[in-house]
């Protein structure tokens, strides 16, 4: 055979097939690596999508988890806030408040504020009540609370209205208290259902606070709390009840069940303001 003819048979020979040694990584990447690579992907796939549009559930999810302390979810919900998603902003705000220190709370109180100037109605209240009441690091200052709260209450957050009239009952550094718009404010929230604010204005109606005294307008508001097992307005009744006031009379079986009544509700006080 020539040597032309020899070159071409060689050339054409198949190759030789691999041994099992040389194929037994190649099947197991086959098997492994190309599933993980894949998982990989979509995981950093939805990586990106948190960090740019997350859905509401996805955010609600977020916020779960940032308020039991998982901070891969707090950096997240943070990335999202920075970013300028505004649902973001209130959130991640209450979940840092919640947290109790005071650098938790500078930052939380700082996105507050930002959510709140953007309009959010809940922030603004939130905001207006951490000022109202103060937290670590974060001193009470009602002055500063007020317009925060009046903003809430202009955009219909009525337990805005709660912490308005306290503010006006007594007074601050710079707000001369006012009893008549207390009155009013106290009113406006009592009416909107919260236990505290009806409490709060049968108080203001029996003792004549800021409006005409008005003992039987006092018990009606006493019973409408005392409905929502709001226990010191029990407790105002069994006293009234006790010394026959506010049109009450001396009756042994309802003073035992009003009794009863305010033992409950010092175990079930309804929700605050």
């Amino acid at each position: 055979m020539n040597a032309a003819l020899t070159l071409s048979a060689a050339s054409s020979a198949p190759s030789p097939a691999p041994s099992s040694a040389q194929s037994t990584p190649l099947r197991v990447w086959a098997v492994a690596g190309l599933p993980l690579l894949l998982a990989a992907w979509g995981v950093w796939g939805l990586l990106g999508q948190v960090d740019t549009a997350p859905s509401e559930a996805e955010l609600i999810h977020w916020g779960a988890q940032a308020q039991a302390r998982d901070e891969h979810a707090t950096t997240v919900l943070r990335n999202l806030a920075r970013n300028g998603l505004t649902p973001a902003m209130p959130l991640l705000g209450r979940v840092l408040v919640q947290r109790g220190d005071a650098r938790s709370v500078a930052e939380g109180r700082d996105w507050l504020q930002r959510a709140a100037q953007t309009g959010d109605t809940t922030a603004a209240l939130q905001l207006g009540k951490l000022w109202f009441k103060g937290a670590p690091g974060l001193p009470a200052d009602a002055d500063r609370a007020l317009p925060w709260l009046k903003q809430a209450a202009d955009q219909g957050q009525e337990a805005a209205a709660h912490y308005i009239a306290l503010i006006l009952k007594n007074g601050s550094p710079q707000t001369p208290a006012h009893p008549e718009a207390a009155a009013r404010w106290m009113r406006r929230a009592a009416e909107a259902g919260w236990a505290d604010s009806q409490f709060l204005l049968g108080q203001m109606l029996l003792h004549g606070q800021g409006v005409k005294a008005d003992p039987m307008e006092a018990r009606a508001w006493f019973e409408r709390a005392a409905e929502q097992d709001h226990p010191e307005a029990n407790l105002q009744l069994l006293l009234a009840q006790t010394h026959a006031e506010l049109g009450l009379h001396r009756q042994a079986d309802s003073e035992a069940e009003r009794w009863r009544e305010a033992q409950h509700a010092l175990k079930h006080r309804p929700e605050a303001p």
